[in-house]
């Protein structure tokens, strides 16, 4: 089998193949692109047909971790603890031990030497993000990448066990975040693995009991930082802390502000005229698409509005699984439904099965064979989802994490009236007024599009009239904060729904005609149009 062969395989089973050196180093500069996105076809031909034979890697994320057994009796160790691999886990060996690859249900981090012999190999590592090499490539050593348990398939889930232990070496107690007592034990000191993490964390804590970022620093230069093997240098305690106070900084307004003169924002505009377009987070609604010019912009905070019952939730889950599809991970944070009833939605939708017959499949025995082929399509898409998160804080800690591991586009907050915001105690207007410019701070952090639902006030006719921006509750302001507002409107027991497009910075507004689907709580376009056409024929929005 030629290396093309090879890549397009992987590719096939939803793994994303870049082209490495003989020493690991990737041959594309921008390789990070392919955490969400998998190559082209014209991509892999470029990298690995012809007389050039680079090595193959497959980049991880988007839920996929690699146990790597550095060195024999490695896998010893995990089965001295009882920790055993899924049978058909695929399973390579490597230049000086063996690659695992296994599917998680929650981002995890690169974790060294969470188990070794006396602090050296044997050893087993985490890798869950950056990428592994793999077959039939060659190691420096001269060795050849064999698979032992080809890929084939759905990659099965990591054992719990294997979780527990990660969750257990990577923090600096095994007490809970908030439990009283973990920062006397974290400034004992931990491993090479955790120093990084556990020194921002205890920044975090310092720098929010108001402490000084120069004293954070002298505490943890001089006590946290010498007591961490290896030491810690007071470099990198000085660089975390810095990184905190930005961090800190940027979503309560403060921080230091730059500047830039107007040549140089021309010579940064000119080069961006070469560089690659950029990538928008589609709706999947033709229509929808065409009045946003091709989907949300990295930046943008988009608000979603409708009445309860219309089925702003169903449109946006929509929106996810769509983006998903092609790649774009996604961070789903709800304060209104649990992540199960979030996922039986989904299930419904996709599997154009009555979400009421889901809840009691007993009698629907005849539907697992396609439940179970749904399901297994959906368990590989880089979708998270979180039921336990209350503030825009924390969504934000959340999304830096999942950014830096698993490099999430899309996050999706339902809703804003329900998130909260302590700073403003009882203040309801004041609270959501503070949320809303936090997700627009966030989605400029991030550069990537920030999914607000809303709900909207009452009609004063009582009646079904149309709402328009003045309809966003609690505030005024946040039709100012977004940069696309779309308001969903339905009439009570219509299957015709309305997706008016009330605000939109850099492009069109009007309203796009959508069928709502009962059973499935689902929808679909009822216009459609040509891409050559110059508009399409949409009633025009006017408040």
């Amino acid at each position: 089998m030629e290396l093309i062969d090879h890549a397009r395989r992987y590719r096939e089973l939803g793994l994303h193949p870049i082209p490495v050196g003989p020493h690991k180093a990737p041959l594309i500069p921008s390789w990070k692109q392919y955490q969400t996105m998998p190559p082209t076809d014209s991509e892999l031909t470029e990298w690995f047909e012809g007389e050039n034979k680079p090595n193959i890697a497959v980049v991880l994320g988007r839920g996929m971790i690699a146990v790597d057994l550095d060195g024999p009796g490695a896998g010893d160790l995990l089965r001295e603890r009882g920790i055993t691999f899924p049978v058909g886990a695929p399973l390579s060996r490597t230049g000086n031990g063996q690659h695992i690859l296994l599917k998680v249900a929650e981002p995890i981090g690169d974790a060294v030497g969470i188990l070794n012999t006396q602090g050296g190999k044997p050893q087993v590592d985490i890798r869950g993000v950056g990428y592994i090499i793999v077959p039939p490539s060659i190691h420096a050593n001269g060795r050849q990448y064999e698979w032992i348990i080809p890929p084939e398939g759905i990659i099965p889930m990591a054992p719990q066990s294997l979780i527990d232990l990660i969750k257990s070496r990577r923090a600096p107690t095994e007490n809970p975040m908030n439990a009283p007592g973990w920062q006397a034990i974290a400034m004992k000191g931990v491993g090479e693995g955790q120093r990084d993490s556990t020194c921002a964390r205890l920044a975090g804590y310092f720098l929010g009991k108001n402490i000084t970022p120069d004293l954070t620093k002298m505490i943890l230069g001089e006590i946290f930082a010498k007591n961490c093997s290896p030491r810690f240098s007071y470099a990198d305690v000085a660089k975390t802390v810095d990184s905190i106070v930005r961090k800190r900084g940027t979503i309560d307004g403060g921080g230091t502000p730059t500047v830039q003169h107007i040549s140089e924002v021309v010579s940064e505009l000119f080069a961006s005229l070469d560089e690659s377009p950029v990538r928008l987070v589609p709706t999947g609604m033709s229509d929808l698409d065409w009045f946003l010019s091709g989907g949300f912009q990295p930046g943008d905070l988009v608000y979603l509005g409708a009445r309860p019952g219309v089925g702003k939730t169903a449109l946006a889950l929509q929106m996810v699984v769509g983006a998903a599809k092609t790649g774009i991970g996604c961070l789903v944070v709800s304060r209104e439904m649990t992540n199960l009833a979030i996922a039986r939605r989904v299930l419904s939708q996709q599997a154009r099965i009555d979400g009421t017959r889901l809840k009691k499949i007993q009698g629907a025995k005849h539907l697992l064979p396609k439940i179970t082929e749904v399901l297994s399509s959906l368990s590989t898409l880089p979708v998270w989802f979180t039921d336990t998160t209350t503030t825009i804080k924390q969504v934000w800690e959340l999304a830096e994490n999942l950014i830096e591991n698993a490099s999430i586009g899309l996050i999706v907050v339902d809703h804003l009236q329900l998130m909260g915001s302590p700073k403003h105690g009882h203040d309801k207007r004041a609270q959501v007024e503070a949320a809303s410019k936090d997700l627009k701070n966030m989605a400029m952090h991030f550069k990537i599009p920030v999914f607000c639902m809303s709900t909207l006030s009452r009609p004063s006719d009582k009646g079904n009239a149309r709402p328009g921006l003045h309809s966003l509750r609690d505030s005024g302001e946040l039709e100012h904060d977004a940069d696309v507002v779309l308001l969903l409107h339905r009439e009570m027991g219509s299957e015709t729904a309305e997706c008016m497009v009330a605000k939109n910075r850099d492009g069109h507004v009007g309203i796009s005609r959508l069928k709502f689907e009962p059973p499935f709580l689902s929808f679909a376009s009822l216009d459609s149009f040509s891409p050559t056409e110059v508009k399409p024929t949409f009633l025009p929005y006017k408040e």
